[in-house]
Formats: C-alpha cells, sequence, structure tokens
C-alpha cells in the first residue's frame, strides 16, 4: 500500500510540475510614432453608406521610389470620394 501511496504521490507531483510549462514569451509593444516622424495622414471612409464589399474597403499605403532620387516615397490612399 505504502507503494502505491509513493507512486500516485510522485505521479501527481510530476503531472503538476509538467502541466505548468515553459514560461510564455511577452508580446511585442506598439508605440504609435507617426506624429513624431512627421506623417500627418487622417483616413477617410468616404460615404457612411455602404451597399456592396468594394465600398467598404480601406486605405492603403506604398512605399515606392516616385522621384528616382533612391529614397523611397510613402503613396498613402483614402477611399474617399
Amino acid at each position: 500500500m505504502k507503494a502505491a501511496a509513493a507512486f500516485l504521490a510522485t505521479f501527481f507531483a510530476l503531472l503538476l510540475a509538467s502541466s505548468q510549462g515553459p514560461p510564455s514569451p511577452s508580446l511585442p509593444t506598439f508605440t504609435d510614432i507617426a506624429s513624431s516622424a512627421g506623417i500627418q495622414f487622417q483616413h477617410t471612409s468616404g460615404s457612411p453608406e455602404k451597399n456592396y464589399i468594394f465600398e467598404a474597403e480601406g486605405g492603403g499605403v506604398c512605399l515606392l521610389d516616385y522621384d528616382n532620387d533612391g529614397l523611397r516615397t510613402p503613396w498613402r490612399t483614402s477611399s474617399a470620394g
């Protein structure tokens, strides 16, 4: 009987230790730096009525070398009509 009790105690101790698992990694933290970087953009969604799915799409951003100066130029779009 003592062997069974020792086995059960060991089993539950191992079960408890294995259920905790490794610590989860911390989540990344994002900081809005748009205004301090000089980006001034407000997305306008157009009309409040959305009759079709393509009318509900949002804006977007593209980075391209528009003037061929070797630097990426941000191009921001909005769905305002």
